[in-house]
């Protein structure tokens, strides 16, 4: 364990006369350990730490032309899986919409096509849809 400079447990002379002594650890705050120092792996810490390096203390390198070639059809072909990703998100969303008002107008004329015996049309579902849609109106 590290301590703070002047921190370190002072011993006492009971302390003294025995031979095992135990470090007790200090208060978290006064601790100063290695436990928080790196929250990546080392491979990780190595790969940020070249690329720091490559781009801060590396004099810009300049490009030949496949190379500046083969950038731009990757970002090209970046933009293009961006825009599929998006058509079929929108896609997606068209199509369940779409199934969402099929079932409403399903359920709708499901209610509005009950008959009695003699053919007439049964008034207890209109009026329940009536009072829905003045309670969605008034609300």
């Amino acid at each position: 364990m590290k301590y703070i400079q002047g921190d370190a447990p002072k011993q006492t002379e009971a302390d003294a006369s025995e031979d095992t002594t135990v470090d007790q650890p200090l208060p978290k705050e006064r601790y100063v350990g290695n436990d928080n120092f790196l929250f990546c792996s080392i491979s990780t810490f190595y790969l940020y730490f070249n690329l720091f390096i490559l781009f801060v203390f590396s004099p810009k390198v300049k490009l030949n032309a496949s190379q500046r070639a083969r950038l731009e059809l990757e970002r090209i072909r970046e933009q293009k899986e961006e825009k599929r990703a998006d058509i079929e998100k929108k896609k997606a969303e068209k199509d369940q919409k779409l199934q969402e008002y099929k079932a409403k107008k399903a359920e709708k004329f499901r209610r509005l096509s009950k008959k009695t015996k003699k053919g007439q049309p049964v008034m207890k579902d209109r009026l329940e849809m009536l009072l829905e849609k003045i309670q969605k109106q008034c609300s």
